[in-house]
């Protein structure tokens, strides 16, 4: 039996395509009967998730012999390495050194007698500026790291790569306040094959960071530069601000396109006690005031376990910081697990999964800039299981603290596992979208910003409640599936051709109250007739099955 809830406001037809051949789509007309309902009568397929592979050998190999930090060795070039290593043999220092120094197509690799040891740093490693590099720490051929580097006096950066077509894969490192930095030397480069694979990284604050401009935080770069096949995959990291974070930030006209990010795990502390928010795995087009033009397409993020307290989880986002007119498109979020406490040390919430357009604004200009003509757009999110989050499992807002003109559309919400806590009486969801969130309070409202264009289909949602939930106007989503026209100081923001089907939500909790599959509220202050007086609204939300 199909049960349809008809438009808000008539008038908009839906008739978008599918996004991608394994998702379902938005439906053209009423379907004659419903089928299953629920994750496990998903009838979608995954995409194929690419394994960690060992990188083949380059045509030049150089072997590190010794696990100090000494440089006593003719490091003019690998050459000279090899033919003068002083006493000691080589060290890790040297081999980077002496490629860097005169580049080719090198792999270093390691000793078989140094399995198992550690490299003591005293001092930052130099950057690796030699092109077709590979760091190969696989001693033993099984996939496994064979060798740790230690930091002896963080904060440092483990590997700081700043050149094209450079392969880490399989050591250990310890202690950096990042473990690899992955970033531009300056406008008008290409970067290709950059990848960093069966990694474990340990005792820092970041895992992985892929920062487009490295340069002067403070302003955006006119660089230009385009990024394309990034590996991140099979790595394992226990850090306590950021598992894997890929940006171009500070930068305009940048493109990235071929970013696969898979089979990772990502440990983060249970209360989050950093400044800004830990994130297991990001990605942003754009940051800060004058970052513009920038885009991010083609991304796969799938087959990740993230456990801990991140906030979020896994984060897309076009526009952060006051930066305007980037894009972000053609992202799929698959097979993904993530397990969460309900809050943070504060009692705020943890979100799950977000998407997000015209994030905050960049006070660093005065007046402060604000995020605008931001876009993410085709995004897929399939079957990805999440358990524990306080806030909504899977949340897209296009607009915040005085963000307009953005836009979230073409959204695939399909075969998710959502099994959250509703633990402060607010902002509990399986799936939440938003049009926007508050204004700025001193200066700026949200407005004109618009999710539109979702499908949310097969999903298992529960619910589990740790307070009586009772539906008033303090209540901010209480749904299974909630679509909020905006909230706080936020006007014209519109939440539109949404399509909910085949999908279910319950409550395992103590109490007789729970969350029904829809909620619907305009805002903050909602009115009865879902159109409130700031010109907030909904358009055509079609609830099927």
């Amino acid at each position: 039996v199909v049960v349809l809830v008809a438009p808000l406001l008539a008038g908009m037809l839906l008739t978008s395509q599918p996004t991608a051949a394994h998702a379902i789509g938005m439906l053209s007309s009423v379907p004659a009967a419903c089928g299953g309902v629920g994750a496990t009568a998903w009838p979608g397929t995954l995409p194929t998730v690419p394994q960690a592979t060992r990188p083949a050998l380059r045509a030049g190999v150089l072997t590190v012999t010794n696990s100090n930090d000494a440089v006593n060795g003719d490091t003019s070039s690998p050459a000279a390495l090899k033919a003068n290593p002083g006493t000691d043999g080589i060290s890790l220092r040297e081999a980077i050194t002496a490629v860097d120094n005169l580049p080719a197509d090198y792999t270093i690799n390691f000793a078989p007698s140094l399995l198992g040891a550690t490299i003591q740093l005293g001092s930052s490693l130099p950057p690796l500026t030699a092109p077709h590099l590979t760091i190969d720490g696989d001693i033993q051929g099984n996939g496994t790291a064979g060798i740790t580097i230690a930091d002896a006096l963080p904060p440092n950066i483990g590997l700081f790569v700043k050149a094209t077509d450079v392969s880490l894969y399989a050591f250990a490192l310890n202690g950096f306040s990042i473990g690899v930095v992955f970033t531009s030397t300056g406008n008008n480069q290409t970067f290709t094959n950059e990848n960093a694979t069966d990694l474990s990284i340990t005792g820092g604050s970041s895992g992985i960071t892929l920062q487009a401009d490295y340069g002067d935080p403070s302003s955006a770069e006119n660089t230009h530069n385009v990024w394309s096949s990034i590996q991140f995959i099979g790595n394992s990291m226990m850090v306590s601000k950021a598992g894997i974070n890929v940006g171009v930030a500070e930068t305009i006209g940048d493109d990235m396109s071929g970013v696969t990010i898979a089979r990772n795990t990502v440990h983060l502390p249970a209360i989050d006690t950093s400044t800004g928010g830990a994130i297991g795995i990001g990605m942003g087009a754009g940051f800060g005031a004058g970052s513009q033009g920038n885009h991010i397409h083609s991304i796969l993020v799938a087959d990740n376990t993230v456990i801990g307290g991140p906030y979020p989880a896994i984060r897309l986002a076009a526009g952060d910081i006051g930066s305007n007119m980037n894009q972000l498109d053609h992202a799929v979020v698959a097979g993904n697990t993530i397990t969460m406490p309900a809050t943070d040390g504060n009692g705020r919430p943890y979100t799950a999964i977000s998407v997000q357009t015209g994030d905050t604004e960049d006070t660093r200009t005065q007046p402060a800039t604000y995020g605008n003509g931001n876009v993410v757009s085709n995004v897929s999110f399939l079957s990805n299981s999440i358990n524990g989050q306080g806030g909504p499992g899977i949340v897209a807002v296009a607009g915040y603290n005085g963000a307009f003109n953005n836009q979230i559309t073409g959204l695939d919400i399909e075969g998710n596992q959502i099994n959250g806590v509703i633990s402060t009486g607010d902002d509990a969801a399986g799936v939440a979208l938003d049009g926007a969130g508050g204004g700025d309070l001193t200066t700026q409202l949200s407005s004109h910003n618009q999710v539109t264009n979702a499908t949310v289909a097969y999903n298992s949602i529960t619910l589990r409640s740790e307070v009586t939930w009772t539906p008033d106007a303090s209540v901010l989503a209480m749904g299974g599936v909630s679509l909020i026209g905006g909230t706080g100081l936020s006007q014209s923001n519109i939440v539109g051709s949404v399509q909910v089907f085949n999908s279910k939500s319950g409550n395992n909790g103590t109490t007789t109250s729970y969350p029904p599959l829809i909620d619907i509220s305009n805002s903050l202050n909602a009115d009865p007739t879902f159109e409130n007086g700031t010109g907030t609204a909904f358009l055509d939300a079609w609830f099927l099955c």
